[in-house]
């Protein structure tokens, strides 16, 4: 009976914790709505934008990640240096916001960055990130060590808006809206299975 209840009860905390999360996902979604066209650049040389920033993000983007890849420079709307002081010389450069005409342009700007891998603009390593809140960026960060893990086992893996971790093993796909659950599955079914018979992962297909 005991053992019974204590079961009753994991089962219940499970429940409002996922509750719990999807309500947190539904109010951060509708918070970063008007994010959905926003990206964060990172690294780009300070000064480099000049007096016309929104202009020059068009042609970074070509120049960065090939003109060919797109029928015409990426249109955005505005442009800006995060508010926040200007650094000293040979400091870390501010980040730069754009906001991209059109969502679709700037999903297809996401793909090719991370499909290029490492990114360079006049010989500085640069970096682009959707524009989330702090609280969504700090949701997402929650998942870092799990990632780390997935990615050291050969794991496939993605992030899905707003803070869901999903990972496919044998084919089978996992999805998980809290890092410590995902974390817990990991480390006591997921790897203990792949170090007493050695597979491949499949390729996650969504």
């Amino acid at each position: 009976m005991k053992s019974g209840s204590s079961d009753k009860d994991s089962e219940s905390q499970s429940s409002t914790t996922r509750e719990t999360l999807n309500s947190e996902n539904r109010r951060i979604r509708e918070e970063n709505r008007s994010r959905r066209n926003k990206l964060r650049i990172i690294g780009s040389p300070e000064g480099a934008e000049g007096s016309q920033p929104t202009l020059f993000t068009g042609t970074f983007f070509a120049e960065l990640l090939g003109a060919s890849k797109f029928p015409s420079s990426p249109e955005t709307e505005r442009a800006h240096r995060a508010p926040v002081p200007k650094p000293q010389p040979g400091a870390q450069p501010r980040p730069m916001l754009c906001r991209v005409l059109r969502f679709q342009v700037k999903e297809e700007i996401l793909r090719l960055s991370r499909q290029q891998g490492q990114l360079l603009y006049k010989d500085s390593r640069v970096h682009i990130f959707p524009d989330l809140s702090a609280e969504l960026r700090n949701r997402r960060n929650e998942f870092k060590s799990v990632k780390l893990k997935l990615h050291e086992a050969g794991l496939k893996f993605r992030m899905q808006y707003p803070a869901r971790l999903i990972f496919s093993v044998d084919g089978s796909a996992h999805k998980f809206d809290s890092a410590p659950e995902a974390s817990s599955f990991l480390n006591t079914t997921v790897l203990p299975a792949l170090k007493a018979v050695p597979s491949t992962a499949s390729e996650l297909q969504v």
